[in-house]
């Protein structure tokens, strides 16, 4: 979309310049219309990317801090007993004794 937005703009202010002889004013006023429409353009493009850079920065400090917590899981983890023998058993239904899973 925006690709074919840059064309349309591109040719809009070719034509301008490329126009038949009109009065100077005139094609001032032409040419003055197709820089702000670039203006502003450029500048929606601005905040846009601003916009996503605080959205990346963000996702980046949320990304750290997950990995982070994945990396503490993971060793809590692989510092715990995996051992199933030495578990404490939980009695079931009937007094028999279940493992605790």
């Amino acid at each position: 979309q925006r690709s074919e937005e840059g064309k349309q703009w591109f040719s809009r202010v070719m034509e301008l310049i490329g126009k038949g002889r009109k009065s100077d004013s005139e094609q001032f006023s032409q040419v003055r219309e197709a820089v702000e429409g670039v203006a502003q353009s450029h500048a929606d493009l601005l905040d846009r990317f601003n916009d996503m850079s605080r959205q990346h920065d963000s996702d980046h400090k949320t990304i750290e801090k997950l990995t982070a917590e994945l990396t503490t899981l993971c060793d809590q983890l692989a510092s715990q007993d995996g051992d199933t023998k030495d578990r404490f058993r939980a009695t079931g239904g009937n007094a028999a004794e279940m493992p605790d899973f």
